[in-house]
């Protein structure tokens, strides 16, 4: 377990660094995750693997611009990489809580891919629970895996980082065809431009054993956050369920029957499970509370 300001990183941090004796503990999702007042009243109460959005009050905007769509949507590496310059590995949180959605990380000798990986906040956990496992690591931001391959638990015996678009320019050659028991997929399609999603999942699936499995968390339609992206003026709009933060990364909030169209109706995977997250978060003192919604799902190549 990783310290960080005599913190426990296995439940979190506040994002902006504040000491443990100014924390608060409010119940998020699947931990008690500390978090200071001044985030909690600014909004700042994402999942530890997620960005956060704040409350401005002002009329979303709908970019109708073709111009500037193609470049936001056909450019994502570039402002991921901004963002990844700019906060290194200090935004995410370690994502200790995947042993306890996804019981298939127990299993011994693995091969794996963790798809999206950032500065590898699943990647280092995964390797420390599971001594047995070995993991691929792909994102799309140079600068991510720069970080990545600066930790000191890096260790090509047991991962290999890869910044690679795959969509763009394919699945590197190292990750052969029909060898994955596993990919986690979390926080990550909603990034994505639609257009690029069913080509992105094919991608992995090729890279799949038979039976393996697709482990899947993500923003689900009706969130807390969608429903203040609409509220911000730091926000735009591009089309139904797909925001551009004032960052310029993407935002997609996913309806069960667009999963199931995207991995089930057009590549050709099983659902194992599906199911939607609902966490309510209180800060009893302040007499706030707020609804979050994520969808989950296990998907498997028959």
């Amino acid at each position: 377990v990783y310290k960080r300001q005599g913190i426990n990183a296995e439940y979190g941090g506040c994002h902006c660094d504040k000491e443990s004796d100014e924390l608060l503990s409010l119940r998020i999702s699947y931990i008690n995750t500390p978090l200071c007042l001044s985030c909690y009243t600014k909004g700042y109460c994402i999942s530890p693997s997620t960005p956060d959005f704040t409350e401005d009050n002002a009329e979303v905007k709908i970019i109708t611009s073709s111009s500037k769509r193609d470049k936001l949507l056909n450019q994502p590496e570039e402002h991921w990489n901004k963002f990844y310059n700019q906060n290194e590995n200090r935004f995410f949180k370690d994502r200790w809580w995947l042993f306890r959605e996804f019981p298939e990380l127990e299993q011994s000798n693995l091969k794996m891919l963790e798809i999206g990986c950032g500065v590898g906040n699943t990647v280092f956990p995964l390797l420390v629970h599971n001594p047995t496992l070995f993991v691929f690591a792909i994102d799309y931001s140079t600068s991510a895996i720069q970080v990545l391959k600066s930790h000191s638990a890096y260790d090509e015996a047991r991962t290999k980082a890869f910044a690679v678009d795959i969509v763009k320019h394919g699945m590197p050659s190292e990750i052969e065809d029909s060898s994955l028991d596993l990919i986690t997929m979390i926080f990550v399609l909603s990034a994505l431009p639609p257009l690029n999603m069913i080509p992105f999942v094919k991608l992995c699936v090729q890279k799949m054993k038979a039976g393996a499995k697709i482990l899947f968390r993500d923003y689900a339609e009706n969130d807390l956050a969608q429903q203040r992206f609409g509220k911000s003026e730091k926000i735009n709009q591009l089309e139904d369920n797909l925001f551009i933060r004032k960052d310029n990364t993407l935002a997609y909030f996913f309806s069960e029957q667009k999963l199931l169209e995207i991995f089930c109706s057009e590549c050709g995977l099983v659902v194992d499970r599906m199911t939607l997250v609902q966490r309510n978060v209180q800060n009893r003192k302040e007499g706030k509370s707020m609804d979050r919604t994520w969808i989950q799902a296990v998907f498997i190549k028959s």
